[in-house]
């Protein structure tokens, strides 16, 4: 009797001892039923697990290495882990379609964003600094790092332009402002002179000190002129007015007008043209200026006694002008530079230049569509300027 009660005392108590072991399961088990339906909701079922934590340190660790190593040994490692993995899925027949698919995504994904940033490279380098190549989309790191590098270069073209652009503004705005401060008493200056040449001055010497003052005066005054002109030609605010010249007959006029400067020099002077005349689209006053600071040019810095050769040449679509000659200094400086406004060949500054001929005409041929070459070669002094042959019928 008393057995089958503590008999029946002990199943009660395992009962009651399952029952709440069963309901303790039965919560926690619902707990993670709910915690699960909530990561599902919110896709992160793994994000939170040792198991990820740990293969996400790994992963980090891998990427410092990875990044620590040089290209080349990145790429040899990858082959390797490849060449690897394929031994492995070959032990089964069904995970080689399954990894050659996932290695084949990864090449693809990597060509694309390789894409993406050839295309925005070269964009940059189309002339186009603004453009931004995009991150995004889980790029590979090595793209990233250098489509970041190339959107800091752009950026950093663009502001090196913007600051060139505004440094040019400001200059030729001062060199406008200046020279037209500096007319007012110009021509006052070359006014009273003009009033003292009229003057019966018996003295010789006072005489000789009013040409002085007029020969300085009108080459101040050529001076402003042609920085008005250099200011307005190199920001392009010329109008330009392309009409159908023959650039024969507009060479054989300025040689006309310079054979007796030429011949006081001794200079002789060599052309040659082609046997029909060479039509170009220019505007003429400002071509002739060209071609008038080009033969000043060789007026103030030729060798006297020595030939200057002008040739008007037809090739290829292009009428091309050149002017040679022999320089009477040394020309120690590079071609391009002799382009730069106020530099001249020669040291000395002994001659009337102002330094701004040269300028002045690249950036009118530019202006008007031609190409403006400069070369030296020793004393040799060669400058061409080309345009397109202007073949269309005559009206």
């Amino acid at each position: 009797m008393a057995w089958a009660l503590n008999s029946g005392a002990l199943n009660l108590e395992t009962a009651v001892g399952l029952g709440v072991l069963s309901l303790g399961i039965s919560g926690c088990l619902l707990a993670f039923l709910l915690t699960l339906a909530t990561r599902i909701k919110t896709r992160t079922v793994f994000s939170n697990t040792l198991t990820w934590l740990l293969c996400r340190a790994i992963g980090r660790l891998c990427r410092a290495l990875g990044r620590s190593w040089p290209l080349t040994w990145r790429v040899v490692v990858l082959f390797l882990l490849y060449l690897l993995g394929s031994v492995l899925t070959a032990l089964t027949v069904f995970l080689i379609p399954v990894y050659q698919g996932l290695a084949l995504y990864f090449l693809c994904r990597w060509t694309i964003q390789w894409r993406r940033v050839r295309e925005g490279a070269a964009r940059i380098v189309g002339g186009d600094p603004s453009c931004k190549i995009d991150t995004g989309g889980k790029m590979y790191p090595d793209l990233r790092e250098h489509a970041e590098q190339l959107n800091d270069l752009g950026g950093a073209i663009r502001t090196a332009v913007d600051r060139q652009l505004k440094s040019e503004r400001f200059k030729a705005e001062l060199i406008t402002n200046v020279s037209h401060d500096l007319k007012t008493p110009l021509t006052s200056i070359i006014n009273y002179v003009d009033l003292l040449k009229k003057e019966e001055i018996q003295n010789p010497r006072a005489a000789e000190y009013i040409e002085v003052l007029d020969r300085k005066s009108q080459r101040l005054k050529k001076l402003t002129e042609d920085l008005v002109e250099a200011s307005k030609a190199s920001t392009g605010n010329l109008a330009v007015n392309r009409e159908r010249l023959g650039m024969v007959q507009l060479v054989q006029q300025a040689i006309g007008e310079f054979e007796e400067k030429f011949a006081q020099r001794g200079l002789q002077l060599i052309s040659s043209f082609p046997a029909e005349e060479a039509y170009i689209q220019a505007d003429g006053r400002h071509l002739w200026r060209i071609i008038d600071n080009l033969l000043s040019n060789c007026n103030k810095y030729a060798m006297e006694g020595t030939r200057v050769y002008l040739d008007v040449m037809k090739w290829d679509g292009t009428v091309t002008l050149s002017v040679k000659n022999i320089s009477q200094q040394q020309l120690n400086i590079p071609a391009e530079q002799l382009m730069e406004r106020f530099v001249r060949g020669e040291e000395s500054r002994s001659t009337e230049g102002s330094g701004l001929g040269l300028s002045i005409a690249r950036s009118l041929t530019e202006l008007q569509g031609g190409v403006f070459r400069l070369d030296i070669d020793g004393d040799l002094f060669k400058a061409a300027l080309s345009f397109p042959e202007d073949c269309s019928p005559s009206a």
